[in-house]
């Protein structure tokens, strides 16, 4: 009996020793201090949200001379209030139609929606209308097939 008791004495010791040299390690050493904050805290990874609202209803064919619209919008979720140079302009493959460019700035978790109007006036084949957000290297695209006013 007394043997028993002494081995699990033994191991509560060895166990207790272990617990101090890790407690001593940890809060003497800033590599493990980093490592043990890096695996236990939570870091919210910044990033922006950038879409069009109501996709499904984005034209799809344009006439010359005919206004159309669409409405894209910017969510804020980085961590801290921001300014969002944007340009929105038509693609043409060899060159770029300027539509419009602005500045949203938006607090901490903030979003505002953007609409945009635009008419050609001889624009045919496949165009691209695009939103960029010049800053955060990011856009957002949709196509559009372009038709003049005799082209049905």
């Amino acid at each position: 009996m007394k043997k028993k008791y002494l081995v699990r004495s033994l191991y509560l010791l060895a166990l207790l020793e272990l617990c101090i040299i890790s407690f001593f390690a940890i809060t003497h050493s800033p590599t493990i201090q980093n490592t043990m904050v890096l695996a236990t805290t939570i870091k919210p990874e910044p990033l922006t949200e950038l879409y069009f609202e109501n996709n499904t209803k984005l034209p799809h064919t344009i006439n010359a001379s005919h206004p159309y619209a669409f409405t894209f919008t910017v969510h804020n979720l980085e961590d801290r209030d921001m300014k969002y140079p944007y340009k929105v302009y038509a693609d043409l493959g060899t060159e770029r139609l300027p539509i419009e460019e602005g500045i949203i700035s938006l607090k901490k978790d903030g979003y505002k929606s953007v609409s945009e109007r635009f008419a050609t006036t001889s624009l045919n084949g496949r165009i691209k209308i695009v939103v960029e957000l010049t800053d955060q290297q990011q856009q957002i695209d949709f196509w559009v097939e372009g038709k003049t006013k005799n082209e049905k």
